[in-house]
């Protein structure tokens, strides 16, 4: 069927029924129709588990992704996390593939609420590189705040935060560099606030919060060197 031609009748009828087992199917599951082309379910991670449907069409499917709650939408929709996955529903089997690729998503989402941005703590989304470079469509994070904020997450960025980072007054043991708030990328601590110095990666030096918490004290008790000029 031509994309630009109107359903049929009985192509409407199909769909109707469709939308129904579908929508009969997921409220079974928590989800909510807060939207008329799609369901949303809230997620314990923050972030909303969301199906869209195209079922007018020849080819009936959904899709299904996950997104982060907008707070000045009615809906609670926001912009999409990762990806989304389509499934047909007019296979027989359609109930059993999209009750698997609704776990695999909720998967996902676990594990996506724990990438942080390093500059402001909110969700991440999965980006694309668009600009021409030796990075040119390579994936890479970045924050749902964009343009507000420019907080990235990538493999090939050599710190977590660049200098508009969130940089603490309180300076590095060792290096006396400014301590910026970092999250871990990999690890069993993925996600997880810590304190690094600025000058990574020539100096690797991690705070715990407790520690920085102390350096601060000493550093606000130490003495402020004399005026060489002052009388």
């Amino acid at each position: 069927m031509n994309l630009f031609q109107k359903p049929t009748p009985g192509e409407k009828e199909r769909g109707r029924k469709l939308r129904e087992e579908v929508e009969v199917f997921l409220s079974e599951r928590g989800f909510s129709r807060p939207v008329h082309w799609g369901w949303s379910k809230p997620l314990e991670c923050g972030l909303i588990l969301v199906v869209s449907d195209f079922l007018d069409h020849k080819n009936a499917k959904v899709h299904v992704e996950v997104q982060y709650p907008n707070p000045q939408a009615n809906n609670g929709i926001g912009m999409k996390v990762f990806e989304s996955h389509t499934v047909s529903v007019l296979s027989t089997t359609w109930r059993v593939r999209l009750d698997e690729r609704l776990a695999v998503f909720k998967e996902k989402a676990d594990s996506a609420s724990k990438i942080k941005c390093p500059h402001c703590g909110s969700f991440m989304a999965e980006r694309e590189v668009k600009k021409d470079g030796p990075h040119l469509g390579e994936k890479f994070y970045g924050c749902v705040h964009y343009p507000d904020c420019k907080g990235i997450r990538a493999e090939w960025k050599t710190t977590f935060a660049d200098d508009e980072g969130k940089r603490l007054e309180i300076n590095c043991p060792d290096c006396e560099k400014p301590l910026a708030i970092r999250y871990a990328k990999r690890g069993m601590n993925v996600g997880e606030r810590f304190y690094g110095c600025t000058g990574y990666p020539a100096c690797q030096r991690v705070v715990s919060q407790e520690e920085a918490m102390a350096l601060k004290m000493m550093q606000s008790e130490r003495p402020k060197p004399e005026d060489p000029f002052s009388v």
